[in-house]
C-alpha cells in the first residue's frame, strides 16, 4: 500500500518488491497512509470477532482447538484466527502487534473518520476495549490480549 507520484512509484519497485509480496499504488501521495488504516479497523474488528467466538464456543462448552479447525477454513478463516487464535488459547499473549501501536492506529483512523464525518461504531468501540487493556499497564502486550478484557465482560475464563 504505497502513495505518490506513480513515476516515483515504479522506479522504486525493485526495492518494494524485495520488502513485500502485494505492493499496490494506491494513488497520490497521503493514499497509502490512508489504506493502512483501512487496513487496521479491519484487523482490530476480527481481532474482536474472533475473541468473541473463542468467548462463546468455550461457554457453551466447545473443543475450542476443534472449532478453530471447523470454522478455520470457510468463511471465517481469516489470519488472526489461524494465528492469534491458538496463541490466545496457549495464553501466549506476547504481542507481534502491540496494543499501543493498534491504539495510534485506531486513533488515526478515528480522526480521519471525524474528518469525513462519518461514522465509525465498531471502531470506536474496539478503540475503548483496547483502551481499558492499556489502563491496565498492559499496552505492551499483542492485540489478541482483547481476550482479557472478554472475559471480565462476560465473567468467564477460556480455560
Amino acid at each position: 500500500m504505497v502513495g505518490g507520484d506513480k513515476n516515483i512509484f515504479d522506479k522504486a519497485y525493485p526495492i518494494f518488491d524485495v520488502l513485500g509480496k502485494n505492493i499496490v499504488h494506491m494513488g497520490e501521495n497521503g493514499k497509502g497512509q490512508m489504506t493502512k488504516l483501512c487496513n487496521q479497523v479491519v484487523v482490530a474488528i476480527n481481532m474482536e470477532a474472533v475473541c468473541e467466538s473463542l468467548i462463546l464456543g468455550a461457554k457453551s462448552g466447545l473443543d475450542l482447538n476443534k472449532l478453530l479447525k471447523a470454522i478455520g477454513a470457510g468463511a471465517a478463516g481469516s489470519w488472526a484466527l489461524s494465528n492469534l487464535a491458538p496463541r490466545i488459547l496457549a495464553k501466549d499473549l506476547n504481542p507481534g502487534f502491540m496494543v499501543k501501536h493498534q491504539q495510534k492506529d485506531l486513533r488515526l483512523a478515528l480522526s480521519l473518520a471525524e474528518d469525513l464525518s462519518i461514522p465509525l461504531p465498531c471502531t470506536s468501540l474496539l478503540h475503548q476495549f483496547f483502551r481499558s487493556i492499556e489502563a491496565e499497564g498492559n499496552g505492551k502486550l499483542g492485540t489478541h490480549s482483547l481476550i482479557r478484557y472478554l472475559e471480565k465482560l462476560s465473567d468467564f475464563k477460556l480455560t
